[in-house]
């Protein structure tokens, strides 16, 4: 299981050296995939907030799916499509100046909300 944590500045514009976020207490990479109205992005902070903020959820998903749940970036890429923007919309907007999340968060979130999606992820995760 994974901690991820964040924080976010308090005042003034968000850049790369007020946002911080970690997996593990490892920097987590920005999101190596296409992101919906944001595109190929890399970096914290180079956007406006609502595209940090989809950013992050992208990444999360993406760290999760893959490096945890050992999922192959093909299958995690067609499912950041289908859950990203509700991810962002229902977890990321509503986290505090500094959150914590856990692996175990971001799955009971895609049990609940996309049944049909987790049942997908399960059948092809990779065993420990």
């Amino acid at each position: 299981m994974s901690i991820y944590k964040g924080q976010w500045p308090e005042k003034g514009a968000a850049t790369e050296a007020t946002i911080q976020v970690t997996v593990d207490g490892q920097p987590l990479p920005p999101a190596e995939a296409e992101v919906p109205a944001v595109g190929r992005a890399f970096g914290w902070g180079t956007f406006s907030a609502r595209a940090n903020k989809k950013l992050l959820a992208y990444s999360m998903l993406l760290y999760e799916m893959h490096h945890n749940m050992g999922l192959p970036l093909a299958t995690v890429h067609r499912h950041l499509l289908d859950i990203g923007d509700a991810f962002m919309d229902e977890r990321i907007t509503s986290l505090d100046k500094q959150w914590s999340m856990t692996s175990e968060d971001i799955a009971q979130w895609i049990k609940e909300r996309y049944p049909k999606t987790w049942a997908e992820l399960s059948s092809h995760h990779a065993p420990a």
